[in-house]
């Protein structure tokens, strides 16, 4: 992707900046260079607990708990309402939760943009869980921040499922960042610069090269790969990042990106919100680029028969795939898709559970 020229605002956070403009280094020699300040503090400054060790490498563990977590807080100038935060993390699953397709095991981050006390917005999404099994991978959320926004909450999580042991389960972070951004397409770029990284990060902490060939291009990592991708021109397709949202002019479909040479279809609309997407995510390229990935089947997705509340909310939501929840806009359209006993079927959560799960689009009205 063509570099930019970033305009990052300085801003103070709580307890210390961490990096400087331009790149930021770990303990192990790994830099992402980017034009911008990392305003995430030292790991080793964060607020941890049950289970959160700090490495000498630079690295956050969390093991065998269902509650361990390390977080941080980071001050927000009332200048930057309606600019963009992006959370972001070299993330990794070793243990029993690294092949699992459950949430149970995976690190993930979280965050709030606060009023003083008061949580303004809760940042989930898709994106914030790994999803790259045992090997090292990019997590990341960006969120535009309201008006009244003074501080962003970040934590570092494990996921949890009830119904599985945590024994044997560790989620890893290394270098999370939070910045500031002017637009979602500048926090984007910041992506791209961890994503760049991995192979680095993971001869650094594992002692093993990568076997993505997306290296073996000449352009890879130096600004000459248009649109975000490198063609090989010879092999097959671009090279996406595994979970890219993909469509082409005049086509309704929506694939996404499953491995080097596959996508797989969302059949309907139904079933892409039910993964907890946004079609604001989705990226348009060429037909004929479209046309050379192998396709990998259909997404399918699964409803719980239960109804999602939680006790600080009035708001009722269906269960898409164990996590995604879908708000029902009224009580005409909860009785249209669940009969008038729809009430019954509720299941109280208590407010400290939400960020097991991730709000994806409202159902459409029923009547």
């Amino acid at each position: 992707m063509i570099n930019k020229n970033l305009r990052i605002s300085a801003v103070a956070t709580m307890i210390g900046l961490s990096g400087s403009l331009g790149t930021f280094a770990s303990a192990s020699g790994v830099s992402v260079h980017t034009n911008e300040r990392n305003l995430a503090p030292s790991v080793s400054s964060w607020s941890r607990s049950n289970g959160a060790d700090v490495n000498g490498d630079g690295t956050i563990r969390l093991q065998d708990r269902d509650d361990a977590s390390a977080s941080t807080d980071v001050a927000v100038s009332s200048s930057r309402s309606g600019d963009y935060a992006l959370l972001v993390s070299f993330t990794r699953a070793t243990g029993s939760g690294r092949n699992s397709d459950s949430i149970a095991g995976k690190p993930y981050l979280y965050g709030y943009l606060m009023d003083g006390r008061d949580i303004l917005e809760y940042l989930q999404d898709d994106s914030m869980t790994h999803r790259e099994g045992g090997d090292w991978g990019v997590s990341y959320g960006v969120f535009r921040i309201p008006s009244g926004t003074d501080n962003i909450r970040y934590f570092l999580n494990q996921g949890s499922r009830r119904g599985t042991s945590d024994a044997g389960r560790e989620a890893w972070f290394y270098r999370p960042g939070l910045f500031i951004t002017d637009s979602r397409s500048d926090a984007m770029d910041i992506v791209d610069a961890y994503e760049r990284r991995l192979d680095d990060v993971e001869d650094a902490l594992d002692g093993r090269s990568s076997n993505d060939d997306r290296y073996d291009n000449p352009n890879y990592g130096n600004g000459n790969c248009p649109n975000g991708y490198c063609d090989d021109g010879l092999t097959g397709p671009p090279v996406y990042s595994t979970g890219t949202l993909l469509k082409c002019p005049g086509r309704a479909a929506v694939f996404s990106v499953t491995g080097r040479r596959s996508i797989r279809l969302f059949p309907n609309e139904d079933t892409f919100y039910a993964w907890g997407y946004s079609f604001q995510d989705v990226r348009t390229i060429s037909c004929a680029t479209l046309d050379r990935f192998d396709m990998d089947g259909s997404w399918t997705y699964s409803r719980d028969s239960r109804l999602i509340k939680f006790t600080d909310s009035p708001a009722v939501y269906t269960l898409d795939n164990g996590r995604y929840l879908r708000g029902i806009p009224n009580e005409h359209t909860a009785r249209a898709m669940y009969g008038s006993d729809w009430a019954s079927r509720i299941r109280l959560l208590s407010p400290y559970e939400r960020y097991n799960y991730v709000i994806s689009h409202q159902h459409p009205n029923r009547y």
